[in-house]
């Protein structure tokens, strides 16, 4: 929830939707302005789904065998002690001391109740 205040999503290469209609253009600028990176008020584009947005990124990545595809899922920047990742990041995850697998890849959910198994993996 931004409570309108949408500075940074400017570094997003897509949105949700939901957020695109809560941004208080205002409200975005004056941040941007006092924190000196306009370019954080940029509006990236707005997808209608969960989904779609992972389908958009995916699309931009060329020709990427599913097994290297590297995608992260974050609730929000509050909450990154546990995120969810592809199996490549997983893989990378291990070889690292800082970082800790707690679970196994599985097939994403979307709020449609189906899962997503054939995007991301082999």
């Amino acid at each position: 929830m931004s409570h309108g205040n949408a500075t940074a999503v400017g570094s997003a290469d897509v949105i949700h939707a939901d957020l695109y209609t809560d941004i208080d253009l205002a409200d975005t600028f004056v941040n941007a302005l006092t924190s000196s990176t306009i370019a954080g008020a940029r509006i990236p584009a707005p997808v209608e789904t969960d989904r779609a947005g992972l389908v958009v990124c995916l699309s931009t990545i060329g020709v990427t065998p599913p097994s290297e595809v590297q995608v992260a899922r974050i609730r929000d920047t509050m909450h990154l002690e546990r995120i969810e990742a592809s199996t490549a990041l997983v893989e990378a995850a291990r070889e690292r001391d800082d970082l800790r697998v707690v679970e196994e890849p599985s097939s994403m959910q979307f709020d449609d109740g189906q899962f997503e198994r054939n995007i991301l993996d082999p």
